[in-house]
């Protein structure tokens, strides 16, 4: 349906699942930052919560600007997803 919509389909990797919409008492941001620093690999796509006021300790943009620091230590590079070609859609 998606397809049909014009809308492409694209997975994060479990790596990517930053975690960052979890109780902050019981999985600090130190926690999450050191993880998908260790864990995030060439290719994956992450996806990060700029806005759960549930958590005590918010994600952005302080631990995401630090992930983005480390991962570029590590020699990522960063891109956006390619578009979906409509013509795929159809």
């Amino acid at each position: 349906m998606g397809n049909q919509c014009g809308y492409q389909h694209i997975a994060w990797a479990p790596a990517g699942f930053l975690g960052d919409e979890l109780d902050s008492a019981k999985f600090p941001n130190s926690v999450l930052l050191e993880k998908a620093s260790r864990d995030i690999q060439n290719g994956d796509i992450t996806m990060a919560h700029l806005g759960i006021w549930s958590r005590k300790d918010p994600w952005a943009p302080a631990a995401l600007e630090q992930l983005i620091i480390n991962l570029k230590n590590r020699g990522f590079c960063f891109a956006t997803l390619p578009k979906a070609d409509a013509t795929q859609a159809q």
